[in-house]
């Protein structure tokens, strides 16, 4: 007989959170694109903090209201013009 169990060791109330996929390794960095005022993909470094259930919190580098991509990060350069849409 087996079961499952999750322990939560540790959480993060009001925490930012990004769907994991949207953290990016560029050069041994962490990171993620966000889209700029003239819709130009940016690199953004970040420090990532706990990561469950397909979600990566994010405790520096974003702020509240960044519009961070999802959906094609893999294949972005930098200050790629790009097309911000809301899911």
């Amino acid at each position: 007989m087996f079961g499952s169990v999750e322990m939560i060791i540790k959480e993060s109330k009001n925490a930012l959170v990004v769907p994991q996929d949207a953290v990016l390794t560029q050069k041994d960095r962490l990171g993620v694109f966000v889209v700029d005022e003239n819709s130009q993909a940016k690199f953004r470094l970040i420090t990532p903090g706990i990561t469950a259930n397909l979600q990566t919190e994010i405790v520096v580098g974003l702020q509240v209201g960044d519009e961070v991509v999802i959906i094609g990060q893999n294949n972005l350069k930098e200050d790629t013009m790009v097309q911000a849409f809301n899911e």
